[in-house]
């Protein structure tokens, strides 16, 4: 932000570039007051219908928490462009307005502009935290409709919501179809397990694991160790130790307190 004072004090131009990186700036220090000087300078150079420097104005108004001032924004723009509205998307549901992102996303879809995984990894990662079944099942729905519903973060990001609103069936059934897995959905599904206590199931995924040769990380071995503690399986635990000495995870202080 000194620079960008600097830049200005000796009457250098600045292009669409420079305004992304500035109101970036102001959004991670919260600067609103210096956000909306920036603003006007943007409106004087006549880039405010840009679409990276439109969409990261959203951005800023939210991150600074001044979503009233993203929607105004947003409504400006006008544009037809994806980034308009999941910038927009993402605004509300960073603040919890989840009722607001789900109306943006229905609108979004009847004025015929196709989301794209970003804009449901968004509205997921709030759906979580707000623990609705029935909204994240039209989620869901919607995201079928699309390419993106074996995309591997939209499919993490899902198993982790149903775990998070009870319902661990549709977790495993969604981890289930889809046709690859990485550490991040092995470790959803564990944590799921964990979180509603179904413990012989984490210990049977965790054998499924092994099975098709995914390498566990200290996050797995966590949860499943806290699985053997809950069901008082020594064996199993011990067997999981060994494994553990093998991966050469002993010396990690959550392995070990966990061990």
């Amino acid at each position: 932000l000194a620079l960008f004072e600097q830049m200005q004090s000796e009457g250098v131009r600045p292009n669409e570039v420079t305004f992304v990186s500035v109101l970036k700036a102001c959004g991670n220090l919260g600067a609103l007051e210096c956000g909306r000087q920036v603003h006007a300078i943007i409106r004087r150079n006549g880039l405010e219908t840009d679409v990276f420097v439109g969409s990261s104005l959203i951005d800023m108004y939210a991150q600074c928490g001044s979503v009233e001032d993203a929607r105004q924004v947003f409504n400006e723009m006008h544009g037809q462009n994806v980034v308009f509205w999941n910038a927009m998307i993402a605004g509300y549901a960073q603040h919890g307005y989840v009722n607001e992102a789900l109306i943006l996303l229905e609108q979004m879809e009847e004025e015929g502009i196709k989301p794209n995984a970003i804009t449901f990894l968004s509205i997921l990662k709030a759906r979580s935290s707000l623990a609705s079944l029935e909204h994240g099942k039209w989620i869901h729905a919607s995201i079928k409709r699309t390419e993106f519903g074996m995309n591997v973060f939209v499919g993490n990001t899902l198993i982790d919501m149903y775990a998070k609103c009870g319902s661990i069936e549709h977790a495993y059934q969604v981890f289930n179809q889809m046709p690859e897995h990485d550490i991040v959905s092995w470790n959803a599904m564990f944590s799921g397990y964990a979180q509603h206590g179904h413990d012989e199931e984490a210990l049977n995924l965790f054998q499924q694991m092994q099975w098709e040769s995914m390498k566990p990380d200290d996050v797995t071995f966590v949860s499943i160790l806290k699985a053997c503690a809950n069901l008082s399986t020594l064996e199993r635990g011990k067997q999981i130790h060994a494994h553990i000495i093998k991966s050469g995870f002993e010396s990690d202080v959550f392995v070990g307190s966990a061990l």
